[in-house]
């Protein structure tokens, strides 16, 4: 604007850019920068061509006209001074690839893709190509020069920074593998325990001072079942108000404490309620722990 050409960017995207087709805009640009840009980027060439149809009513008039021509759709700086000057990529890639990038769409409407190629030192302008996310790009993505005289070579590169978070974030994942394991095991531990009774059914019903008899055998099956699942149920919502690791604790304690308080009762009676209380508090991890594993493995890595 202060060249006094500050006209010229809301003239093409008004009107211009509309009402051509997008080889004829991208051309435009290709000469735009292959005849302002050589003192800058050096000398340029033509690339990414694109066969267009000449129109036959002119080809009636000029029959000497071709059928086709290729036009340029990118613009190739065959050895950027700037690159070659500043010999740094990320003076390339942060004080010419992305403010281009950025100044040429949002003034001009106009998507760029900046190629900058470290082994020749050469750059591709490709007008009317959206440019990928710069975490994603390959002109980011490249570790430091060999002869790069910065003391923070390759320490601070996007290429380091981004081998770093990977480890990391690997690391991450192992824990939470570890961690998903132990929460399997401690489940397991609260829950099989529960099931001892299952092994001395037989024995208890042979016991006659304990009055244990096969119809209580059948009832304690169907009614652990029924207690386990309103403990799912009923207790399990609990896990989404109280601390989950304190619950777990609880639970466990409670459990194990009921499986310890079964095998001293004299009574058929008293030592089915405690096996009833013991399978409804069991009803809530088992409900709780799977939704907390899956909930380590779909939570975002810190």
């Amino acid at each position: 604007p202060n060249l006094g050409i500050g006209w010229i960017p809301p003239l093409w995207k008004q009107y211009i850019q509309p009402n051509v087709p997008q080889w004829l805009g991208n051309y435009s640009f290709f000469l735009v920068f292959f005849l302002l840009f050589p003192w800058l980027m050096g000398p340029m060439e033509g690339d990414d061509h694109k066969d267009v149809e000449v129109p036959k009513s002119w080809r009636k008039v000029l029959q000497f006209l071709p059928e086709t021509v290729r036009v340029p759709q990118s613009v190739k700086a065959e050895r950027c001074r700037f690159l070659e000057s500043a010999n740094c990529a990320s003076v390339c890639v942060n004080t010419c690839k992305v403010p281009s990038q950025g100044w040429l769409t949002a003034d001009f409407g106009m998507p760029l893709h900046i190629q900058p190629n470290y082994d020749d030192f050469s750059c591709r302008w490709r007008f009317g190509v959206e440019a990928p996310p710069l975490e994603e790009d390959e002109a980011v993505m490249v570790p430091c020069f060999t002869n790069c005289p910065s003391q923070f070579k390759g320490t601070k590169d996007a290429l380091s920074m981004r081998q770093k978070l990977r480890a990391e974030k690997e690391a991450v994942l192992g824990s939470e593998s570890h961690l998903v394991v132990c929460l399997s095991v401690i489940v397991f531990a609260i829950t099989a325990c529960s099931y001892y009774f299952w092994g001395l059914l037989p024995a208890w019903e042979a016991d006659a001072k304990l009055g244990w008899t096969k119809t209580t055998t059948l009832t304690v099956n169907w009614s652990c079942t029924l207690c386990e699942a309103l403990g799912l149920c009923l207790a399990g919502p609990a896990a989404d108000y109280l601390e989950p690791g304190h619950l777990m604790a609880v639970e466990g304690l409670l459990a194990l404490t009921g499986v310890f308080v079964a095998a001293l009762l004299p009574s058929a009676a008293e030592l089915v309620l405690i096996l009833l209380f013991v399978n409804f508090v069991k009803g809530n991890p088992k409900g709780y722990m799977p939704l907390a594993m899956f909930g380590v493995l779909l939570s975002p890595s810190p």
